[in-house]
């Protein structure tokens, strides 16, 4: 069968304006290769551009385009077809094609998008992969970029728990151009485990500034959620919560210490109402996903009043250790000697630079 679909999208004119236009107007892409001149115009097709396309499609070669879609494994599903990500498709921008590799996420799967800064830190990258792993195991697919730090941090952890996750990219899904090239074996994991690498733009597409801002848009809207991990006021990964809160999606955020730069951009969308998420409960509360439960985690019991004050304070999130004196009233000293003796028996973590939590 010859792919109509993706051929349209090889017309150098092409936009996502353009392309919903005509496959709304003709839900069957190969009709669009019979309209005449006078349909295109009716609606909303520029009359140059109609003359052009009319002169383009009289040369393209669809078979030629088909047969090289098939030879490199990639599929195609435009917005007119039924199975379209339905909440893909509810956003004010949707792409009229998407080309992908994989699968799709089944209709019924949940999808939590999780984004981050590139150059993540030790808490971070916890916090990620604590929250994610609950998430896969309860059931929720996984929506990242496949980047640098916690896109890769969340992709991994989705796998190795047992879950779903789907990859949107800002260049093309052939395997050369998947990027950063050092994630091609992981965006193959994702394959091999009924996943998805999905993208607006054609094969052969190198990734650009605008095509990963652009992307963006696609990890937002084919989520019920974006959660944002940790990022700077400069991250990329604020462009994805942005584009949430323009979906009418929930923008959920992990809270980072006041004077903390790469979680700088949490903090400033906590201040902006969004959602303050210290759990995968949390997330499976907000989202109305409580029938999917997340494994209870054994907190230890503490042996003295000292670990019992610690317990306390860190059962709310992760703390500085300083914060933890403030706290509690314990000694320095007396403090250090305990926090030391918990990490050795695997009871707390200590995320860098003196910030603890369960373990």
């Amino acid at each position: 069968m010859l792919n109509y679909a993706a051929a349209l999208c090889y017309f150098p004119k092409f936009s996502i304006g353009r392309g919903n236009r005509l496959l709304e107007a003709f839900p069957n892409p190969e009709e669009i290769w019979k309209t005449e001149i006078h349909e295109l115009i009716s609606i909303g097709i520029d009359p140059e551009i109609a003359n052009e396309f009319m002169a383009w499609r009289e040369i393209a070669p669809v078979e030629k385009i088909t047969r090289e879609l098939i030879k490199l494994g990639i599929k195609t599903v435009s917005i007119s077809d039924p199975v379209y990500p339905k909440l893909l498709r509810e956003i004010s921008d949707p792409p009229a094609v998407l080309f992908y590799r994989g699968e799709l996420p089944d209709t019924n799967l949940p999808l939590l998008s999780v984004v981050g800064t590139r150059r993540c830190t030790a808490y971070g990258k916890k916090v990620t992969e604590d929250i994610v792993k609950e998430l896969a195991e309860a059931g929720v697919g996984i929506v990242s970029g496949l980047a640098f730090g916690i896109d890769g941090i969340a992709h991994h952890t989705a796998l190795k728990n047992g879950g779903k996750t789907f990859a949107v990219l800002g260049s093309g899904v052939d395997r050369p151009n998947v990027t950063p090239s050092s994630h091609q074996s992981l965006a193959d994991e994702i394959l091999a485990t009924g996943g998805g690498i999905i993208s607006e733009y054609l094969p052969g597409l190198k990734p650009t500034a605008y095509s990963f801002q652009a992307r963006n848009r696609i990890i937002a809207g084919l989520s019920m959620a974006t959660l944002v991990t940790e990022a700077p006021l400069t991250s990329g990964a604020l462009i994805t919560a942005a584009r949430c809160l323009d979906y009418n999606r929930d923008v959920l955020v992990i809270p980072h210490p006041i004077n903390s730069l790469t979680g700088a951009g949490c903090n400033f969308f906590l201040k902006k109402g969004a959602q303050l998420i210290t759990s995968a409960s949390d997330i499976l509360e907000i989202l109305h996903l409580e029938t999917l439960k997340t494994p209870k985690r054994e907190r230890p019991l503490p042996k003295n009043i000292t670990e019992e004050k610690i317990y306390a304070v860190i059962a709310n999130g992760p703390k500085h250790i300083d914060e933890i004196i403030k706290l509690t009233q314990i000694s320095a000293s007396s403090l250090t000697g305990t926090l030391t003796i918990l990490e050795l028996e695997a009871k707390v973590k200590n995320l860098g630079g003196m910030t603890y939590q369960w373990a």
